[in-house]
């Protein structure tokens, strides 16, 4: 996905104050890859970074993106392949525009500009609570200046803004640094959270009581008809024509108050499944039809939490020892796999037939990660 090959950069080239900054540097990154740069000041982490964004030409060398060669590209058209979070909190924004403003250009990332609402109100919905997950108060003043922020405040909407748009590589250079341990470990947390947004409730006659007391007043057609107008992608002009002013529960009628976070009868299921894993309902909901969103962070999800991973072994004679059906994964990111199979363990590997072992894409001696497909069975190991 990255490959950097040979390249080299020498500062003040041929002066007393000549630096070599970077000899011959090399790196390869596969996607889905981690990657931490450790050195002591001056030893060329930032140079690294800042030879990828394209801050400075490199003097020979090449730097691939995805096989594209972007060493001769400027920085402004390196931007839609990147995110960067840099060490300074006064760099990576701009500070006589709002909070707003700056999160609607980040999003734009790589687009082409036009004519149009700088923001529209569904971002509007959508900022306010990515804003809301840092506990900075910072959803209550996004038509501040972020030139009147702390320092804090304005790297942890650096990191938003470089991530808002997901970049196909993110580069953080100590970017927690400007940050209170708090803060830090709070940004820390937002990288690794899932949401699932529910479909709200409707009853058999496909009549939402949010929608009549709430988006009627603002939509003259059914729900039915918008519902329909949302499962084609258009859901953004619900979001545009709805108020822009805070809506007060205590003016909905009981019935669309009752409705509020509640599911569609034929959602249930998927909201129980979803809840058994792990995932929480914190308060938001669809401005839609007051569906939920359920969120949780991956590492409290009860498949991850119970999973392990195995060495794998070809066996197809192996048989499994009990009715327990098993989620299996290969560890690949561009090649993922999965699927369910009742397989058998032994005490330090997994036993996969010859089917079940293609089918993943890994062969004897690979590793995949398994785990129970319900919460409340275990492994046969774990008992040991």
């Amino acid at each position: 996905m990255l490959e950097i090959k040979n390249v080299w950069k020498t500062f003040n080239k041929g002066t007393v104050n000549e630096k070599q900054a970077l000899c011959g540097v090399n790196l390869t990154l596969n996607d889905g890859d981690f990657c931490t740069v450790i050195g002591g000041n001056g030893a060329g982490k930032s140079t690294t970074l800042n030879a990828i964004a394209g801050v400075w030409p490199v003097d020979c060398g090449q730097i691939l993106i995805d096989g594209k060669d972007i060493s001769a590209l400027p920085e402004h058209k390196r931007a839609p392949y990147l995110g960067r979070v840099f060490q300074d909190p006064m760099t990576g924004t701009v500070a006589d525009m709002e909070i707003i403003e700056n999160l609607a250009i980040a999003a734009r990332r790589g687009k082409k500009r036009g004519l149009s609402w700088g923001v529209k109100a569904d971002e509007r919905i959508r900022y306010r609570q990515m804003l809301a997950e840092f506990d900075l108060g910072l959803e209550d003043r996004m038509s501040s200046k972020v030139g009147l922020l702390s320092g804090g405040q304005r790297q942890a909407i650096t990191l938003l803004m470089a991530t808002i748009k997901k970049p196909k590589l993110l580069l953080l250079d100590e970017h927690t640094a400007a940050l209170d341990p708090k803060t830090a470990a709070k940004v820390l947390e937002l990288s690794d959270k899932i949401i699932a947004e529910m479909r709200g409730y409707s009853d058999e006659a496909g009549r939402s009581p949010f929608w009549e007391s709430l988006g009627r007043h603002f939509f003259s057609i059914d729900f039915s008809e918008a519902d329909y107008l949302t499962g084609i992608g258009q859901k953004s002009f619900i979001a545009e024509l709805m108020p822009k002013h805070p809506l007060y529960v205590d003016f909905l009628s009981p019935e669309a108050r009752e409705s509020i976070g509640q599911v569609h009868p034929h959602t249930a299921p998927a909201r129980a499944i979803l809840e058994s894993e792990g995932m929480k309902y914190e308060g938001y909901v669809d401005i839609f039809d007051a569906g939920p969103t359920l969120e949780a962070y991956v590492s409290e999800l009860r498949a991850v939490k119970q999973s392990r991973v195995w060495p794998v072994v070809i066996d197809d004679q192996a048989t499994s020892s009990s009715d327990t059906t098993y989620l299996l994964a290969n560890d690949k990111f561009r090649d993922y796999r999965a699927l369910l199979a009742q397989v058998s363990f032994t005490d330090t590997a997994i036993c996969l037939p010859s089917a079940i072992a293609a089918a993943l894409g890994v062969g004897a001696g690979d590793t995949i990660r398994a785990v129970t497909l319900f919460s409340e069975t275990q492994f046969v190991k774990e008992s040991r």
